[in-house]
């Protein structure tokens, strides 16, 4: 359980890094 929580921080840290790079690019072709 204490393994999960770390775990979880970091898949949403990561997802919402992702999301960033991706709203980035759009954001880069759209101008």
């Amino acid at each position: 359980m204490i393994i999960l929580i770390p775990l979880l921080v970091l898949s949403f840290a990561y997802s919402t890094f992702f999301i960033k790079k991706k709203l980035l690019q759009i954001v880069k072709l759209c101008a």
